[in-house]
């Protein structure tokens, strides 16, 4: 998982709202995060912030686009899948990556779509492996190895861009070589990566979807107050001392009927 700055975005927005000097105010203040001192908002600055407020206010996608091919993906500052940009590219300062996509059987790949729809069945979110004719979705792009968008750890399965809100048409990554090509690991990188891009953080309960811990039986989206944390437990996202997967996912999209 690629974590950005803590609450960058939720005081953002407060500061859009609340400051008395107005948007330069919630300008200001992305500035300062991004730079680490004040200056003077500039229009690059304004339209960002705008691009900002309209993608946190937004209604969260209800649809998921498994992309399973090789794909040519663009570094950005922003998400957009439906142009397949991607700013967990665009954090490695290159201009484009290439995927390979999926190597395993037309068999294979089924089951592993029939997974992650199966771990989120409850949610009205639909899962598809076409790419969708609406511009409103997350994708999950399919690579062998974290290396292949520049990042040399092999340890890791999954990535996706995270600020504790809806990273609306984000782009998320599941890399099935690092994951030794098991279709349960596949699965469940893909369900955790999905979440992040919700907005869901790391739970430290190893049953969860969200967890870092090893496994401990079956992963699903547990209906209870939980710990946030990889190794050992912290503050959850935006300072909330819980975190219920189950609860945030059925607010953001709703249950499915």
């Amino acid at each position: 998982m690629i974590r950005t700055a803590t609450n960058a975005i939720t005081w953002l927005i407060a500061m859009a709202i609340f400051a008395t000097a107005g948007l330069a105010g919630g300008v200001a203040l992305q500035t300062y995060r991004t730079t680490g001192h004040w200056q003077v908002p500039t229009y690059r600055d304004v339209g960002e912030l705008a691009r900002v407020l309209v993608r946190t206010t937004k209604p969260a996608p209800k649809v998921v686009y498994l992309h399973r091919g090789p794909i040519q993906l663009t570094g950005g500052t922003f998400d957009d899948a439906t142009n397949n940009i991607s700013s967990t590219v665009g954090r490695r300062g290159v201009d484009s990556v290439q995927l390979r996509g999926y190597r395993g059987s037309d068999a294979q790949w089924k089951r592993i779509v029939s997974c992650v729809r199966e771990t989120f069945h409850p949610f009205d979110i639909e899962f598809v492996d076409e790419r969708p004719t609406d511009d409103e979705y997350i994708m999950v792009a399919l690579g062998r190895h974290p290396r292949d968008i520049g990042y040399g750890d092999h340890h890791v399965g999954g990535l996706s861009p995270f600020n504790g809100s809806v990273v609306h048409r984000a782009i998320v990554f599941a890399f099935t070589d690092s994951l030794q090509n098991k279709r349960r690991a596949i699965c469940n990188t893909i369900a955790e990566e999905v979440g992040h891009a919700y907005g869901l953080d790391h739970t430290y309960e190893c049953s969860d979807v969200m967890t870092y811990l090893p496994d401990c039986g079956p992963k699903y989206f547990r209906d209870r107050d939980m710990r946030c944390g990889e190794h050992e437990p912290r503050q959850c996202a935006n300072d909330e001392p819980t975190q219920n997967t189950y609860r945030a996912l059925a607010d953001l999209v709703g249950l499915r009927e």
